[in-house]
C-alpha cells in the first residue's frame, strides 16, 4: 500500500484507507455511475459539480467536445494542488449529430428516433489532473452502438420507465436501455457508463500510484 508512515513507499502493514492522507481524490461529477465506477478502485473519495457550458462550440465535432468539456470539468475543480481530480465527459453520435443529454421527453423520443436501426459512436473522454507533479492525463474512448429498429411502443415505454434526461443520447444502459440495441463493442466495458476503468487505472499509475495499492478485500457472498 502507499503508506503514509514511510515515506511513501510501499508497505503492506497498513490499511487502504491511509491512501487518503497521501492523496486527496474528487471526481467532477454527481452521475451515480461514475461514482459506482470509481469506487471499485478508490474507496473513499469527494464529489464536487462542475459548472461548466456543455454546448458544443459551432462545428466542434464529438471527440473535440468531450475532451474539451472533461478538461474544463476538471479545471473548474477547487482543491489543493496535491489532489487527484478525475473528469469525464461523454457524447453519443449518430450521422455526424451529436446527442448529449435530453432536455425533456420529447427531445429524448428525436433523439431515439435518429438512432433507431443505425450504428451510433459513444465518445468518452477521461481527464485526470493532480497539478502538484504536473500531471494531466486524458484518453478517450469510443463504443460503437448497433440499434434495433425501435417502435414508437418501445420508445415510449421506455422513457416513461427510466426517464434517461441525464444520459446522453437518452440510454441508460444500467435498467433498460440495453432493450433498445442489439450489439455494442469497446475497448472498455465501462466507457459506455461514463468511466473507462482501464484508462482510469493508467490515469491513477501515471499519478503515482501502483495498481497494487487500491486491491480491496473481497466482499463476502
Amino acid at each position: 500500500m502507499i503508506c503514509v508512515h514511510h515515506t511513501n513507499a510501499l508497505c503492506y502493514a497498513c490499511s487502504l484507507s491511509e491512501i487518503d492522507y497521501v492523496m486527496r481524490f474528487i471526481l467532477a461529477s454527481q452521475s451515480p455511475q461514475r461514482k459506482r465506477i470509481l469506487a471499485q478502485v478508490i474507496p473513499t473519495f469527494d464529489t464536487q459539480a462542475p459548472h461548466v457550458d456543455e454546448r458544443p462550440l459551432p462545428g466542434e465535432k464529438a471527440a473535440t467536445l468531450v475532451e474539451r468539456l472533461a478538461q474544463k470539468k476538471a479545471e473548474a475543480i477547487d482543491c489543493e494542488d496535491t489532489t487527484v481530480v478525475i473528469a469525464g465527459d461523454q457524447v453519443i453520435c449518430v450521422q455526424d449529430t451529436i446527442l448529449g443529454k435530453p432536455s425533456n421527453y420529447d427531445d429524448a423520443v428525436g433523439q431515439l428516433l435518429l438512432c433507431s436501426g443505425k450504428t451510433a459512436i459513444s465518445y468518452t473522454c477521461l481527464y485526470v489532473i493532480r497539478p502538484s507533479h504536473g500531471l494531466s492525463f486524458r484518453k478517450t474512448v469510443t463504443t460503437t452502438i448497433h440499434y434495433r429498429e425501435l417502435s414508437s411502443a418501445l420508445i415510449e415505454s421506455y422513457l416513461k420507465t427510466d426517464q434517461p434526461y441525464d444520459c446522453a443520447g437518452s440510454i441508460r444502459l444500467e435498467s433498460n436501455g440495453y432493450l433498445l440495441m442489439h450489439e455494442m463493442v469497446s475497448e472498455d466495458p465501462q466507457a459506455i457508463y461514463g468511466m473507462p476503468m482501464f484508462a482510469l487505472i493508467d490515469a491513477l499509475i501515471t499519478a503515482g500510484c501502483p495498481p497494487e495499492a487500491f486491491i480491496q478485500p473481497a466482499k463476502n457472498a
